[in-house]
């Protein structure tokens, strides 16, 4: 019997995918926390071991846009600004607010660490249960939505194509969360009253509209 090998960039694809699948079929929200932790954790080492990590520029990214908003709010509190107006979208926050490059080079270090550390804290909990044997954590803490959506991100950031599992799960988030009209999906026939948008849902039936749009992928895929 030939001996099957994978290497880790492989293992966290299966195991985004995976954490998808469990996601869509609404099981166990601890479960998927623990799978999509796992993937995220190899994905973040393999970036570590580049010569330029990838995912720094992201992570920069993200950390100018938080420190613009904190000015804006600031601003807002001294100024009397109209704060709803400053945060309307980040690019507008970009314009008003400039954060110093070496400001942000300088904090970068320490607030990538302290990010890591704080994604880590559920399924760390978990792993070092002989340090508190009887410790509690609040169920929501278990919530991989946003998980699933970075371990995709950042799967793709390392230079792989996205599976048509991460783009099922893509397309079914910005439906859940639009950033504007344009980004809103419909479902139901186009003349049907009864239409509705995705994001308009209960949670449970914008769930099942994922893995509606699992299927559709995954067959998509399977015929070319």
């Amino acid at each position: 019997m030939a001996e099957i090998a994978i290497n880790k960039a492989e293992a966290a694809r299966r195991l985004i995918e995976a954490a998808i699948r469990l996601h869509f079929g609404g099981e166990d929200t601890l479960v998927i926390k623990l799978i999509i932790g796992s993937a995220n954790n190899i994905v973040e080492d393999l970036a570590d071991k580049r010569e330029s990590n990838p995912l720094d520029d992201v992570w920069k990214q993200a950390l100018n846009d938080t420190l613009a908003v904190l000015a804006c709010d600031a601003h807002a509190l001294t100024k009397e600004t109209d704060l709803a107006r400053l945060k309307k979208t980040f690019d507008e926050v970009r314009c008003i607010v400039k954060v110093p490059r070496e400001e942000l080079e300088r904090v970068y270090p320490d607030w990538n660490m302290w990010r890591k550390k704080t994604a880590r804290v559920p399924v760390n909990f978990l792993k070092h249960a002989d340090r508190a044997p009887n410790a509690l954590m609040e169920q929501q803490r278990f919530e991989s939505v946003g998980d699933i959506l970075l371990g995709c991100a950042q799967y793709c950031q390392l230079g792989f194509q996205p599976t048509a599992a991460m783009r099922a799960f893509f397309c079914w988030f910005y439906a859940v969360h639009p950033v504007d009209g344009d980004d809103k999906l419909l479902v139901g026939t186009a003349t049907s009253e009864g239409a509705r948008y995705v994001n308009e849902l209960s949670p449970a039936e914008q769930v099942s509209v994922g893995q509606i749009l699992l299927d559709y992928y995954l067959r998509d895929e399977s015929d070319v």
